[in-house]
Parts: structure tokens; sequence; C-alpha cells
């Protein structure tokens, strides 16, 4: 058989389909204060959510984490136990290279996990932040680290507007960057419809046909325009009846959203009963409802606290629902509505000091 030319023959195999293989992302560590024996890479916002694992020696690990096309960045931290304490893991710390506290680097104990190489190094002790070499997201990241990015809770317009302007910024000049977007989607109860529309449309397409890109859009799909009505939905109630969330019957609706696993949530229960009891004769419809995955473990915690008002719960596939409709990521939540349902004011949070801003609006709607 003739044998093919060298340039023709590099043009056949070029031409054939090429065989799927994994990829990875590796990311290797030296850092002499890590003790020998196991690191883990895990989910930067829990840290029972194990991505790999690794074996630290003299300080040097190394994690080979497979990845596939439909791969999306997140972030991560590492983290390893000392003294047999598998409870409180000891996270590595990394210098950020654009901020300081006092003359000194500021850390952060997280970076983004991504299409790049990662590299750590440093002694890890006596409080000195090991050295990161990352990519684009971590760096977006660290450069944002104190100014709180994408949430748009300001009460104070004028900061409100600065903040959007800035995010606005940075989309355009980084409009493949899933840290913007995650951050957008961490606090998008704070967005205003018309926001959402605008800033998703700075992101390129494949930003908004990943997972997460889709996730918002979909979000975006159910949030309510501005003077509509809340749905009429019914849940379970603590009786074991379908009750609905708005009490038609009340002048304002008090809904809040809580856990029992949420320790701010169990700390604002006794400002909520002394509300309660002032206002529930006047016209006030306080309801209670829980996201609790396991209800017995809500019905554990009513008992404890035994709250006289309505209480309901969410079926734990219906909560991704139940948070689009009423726009919120974090509990402690609360929505104020008037009689049709209309939302007339949301808190995000636990504060000693929104009984006051609750007490004024409920004045103004009873």
């Amino acid at each position: 058989m003739k044998q093919l030319p060298l340039v023709l023959l590099f043009l056949v195999m070029a031409c054939q389909p090429q065989v799927n293989k994994d990829k990875y992302i590796r990311i290797s560590g030296k850092a002499t204060a890590v003790p020998d024996g196991m690191v883990y890479l895990v989910k930067a916002g829990n840290w029972k959510s194990r991505v790999d694992s690794a074996k630290s020696v003299n300080g040097n690990f190394n994690f080979r984490i497979p990845i596939d096309s439909a791969f999306v960045p997140f972030a991560t931290a590492i983290h390893f136990f000392t003294d047999g304490d598998s409870l409180h893991p000891v996270r590595l710390q990394y210098k950020n290279p654009f901020l300081q506290i006092n003359g000194q680097p500021a850390m952060r104990d997280q970076f983004w996990l991504e299409r790049v190489s990662i590299s750590i190094n440093g002694e890890n002790k006596g409080g000195l932040p090991l050295q990161l070499k990352a990519g684009p997201e971590t760096r977006l990241m660290m450069r944002h680290q104190f100014n709180d990015i994408g949430w748009m809770g300001d009460r104070d317009t004028v900061k409100r507007n600065e903040k959007r302007v800035m995010l606005q910024k940075e989309i355009t000049q980084h409009p493949s960057s899933y840290f913007l977007l995650e951050s957008i989607r961490r606090s998008k109860e704070t967005y205003t419809k018309n926001e959402l529309v605008s800033l998703l449309s700075l992101f390129n397409k494949k930003i908004l046909v990943s997972v997460p890109g889709k996730k918002l859009q979909e979000y975006l799909a159910v949030l309510p325009a501005p003077g509509s009505t809340y749905p009429m939905l019914s849940l379970k109630s603590n009786s074991g009846d379908q009750q609905a969330m708005l009490d038609t019957a009340a002048r304002v609706n008090m809904l809040v959203f809580w856990a029992s696993w949420c320790t701010p949530c169990r700390k604002e229960i006794p400002l909520l009963r002394k509300l309660y009891q002032q206002y529930f004769r006047k016209g006030l419809g306080m309801t209670s409802i829980s996201i609790d995955l396991q209800t017995e473990n809500w019905q554990q915690a009513l008992e404890i606290e035994k709250m006289p008002w309505r209480q309901l719960v969410v079926n734990k596939d219906q909560i991704e629902r139940i948070e689009n409709i009423f726009r919120f990521t974090s509990i402690p939540f609360i929505v104020f509505t008037d009689k049709n349902g209309r939302e007339i004011g949301r808190f995000a949070d636990y504060d000693e000091s929104a009984a006051g801003l609750y007490e004024e609006l409920i004045k103004k709607h009873l």
C-alpha cells in the first residue's frame, strides 16, 4: 500500500472526529505548615460538600478534578482537620493582592474553581496568608471582597445607584463572568424586574444558557410585575390541613419565612410575638412559613417556641418555586402585603432595630 504524504496524512487525521477525553483542573499546593494527612476541596458555602480530597505530605498536595464541556466555575475552599476534630475544619487563607487592612494584605479563604491550573504556596503559619495563583473569576472576587458587589439592598438610593453602575461596568468588561452572575443570583430579591432584564442582557450567550444562567432567567419569568398581586397558594399547616398563605380577612399580611435550624430566625420570634399581640386584633394577619426539609424538626421547633399565629410549611419539592415567587435567597425573610395580596414591604435578614420599621409599616396600612 502506497503511503500518504505527511501533510495529507495530517489533514486526514484532523478531519476525523476527536475522542471525547476527560479534562482536568489541577490544583498544586505547597504550604509547609499544613499537617500530613488529608486535605479537602469543598464548595465554599458548605464545608461538608466535598468536591475532591488529596493527601498532604510535608505540605505538598495535589488535586485533579475531572471536568467536561458542561462544567461551570464555582467558589471553593480547601480545609483540613487537626487533632481528630472532624467538626471544625481549618481553612487555608490566601493573600488578597488588591486590598489591604491597616497596611497588611487582606485575606480570603476561598477561590473559584475554573478552567485554569491553580497553585498555592507559602508557610501558612503565624497568621500569614498563602500565595494563590488562580484565574480571572478569583481575581474579580478578590477585587470586590469588601464592596459586596451584587447586593442591592441599600436603603440609601444614592449608594444603591452607585453600586448598580459599578456592577453594570464590571459585567460590560467581563461578560463571561460566573462570579458576577452568582453575585446577582445570591441577592436577586434586591432587584427590580427591569434591573434584572437590563443586567442579564449584558452577559454573553454562554453564560445565559448555563445552568445558573437558566435558573436566573426562570426566576425572572415568574417575577411579578410591580403592583401585581401574589398568587393564592396553599400550604400544609401544623394541624395537617391545607391553608392559604395569604389571610384574605386581614388588612395587612405579614409572611415570615424561616426554618428551625436558622438561629437568627429563632432570635426574631420574641419580636414577632410582641407585634402579633399588639396588632392581630387590629387587622394584622401574621403567618410563619417554614422551609424545613424535615417536617419533624419544624414540629419540634413549634413545640418549643409556641407561636400563637398561623404556622405553615413548604413541601421540599416546592421550596425553590416559593423562593422564586417571593424573591428571597436567605432567611429570615419577611414580606408584607395589603389585603389584596400586593406587596407593601420586604425585609431580609435579622436586625434587632427592624422592629420599629415593621411597626411603622403596619400602622401605615391598618
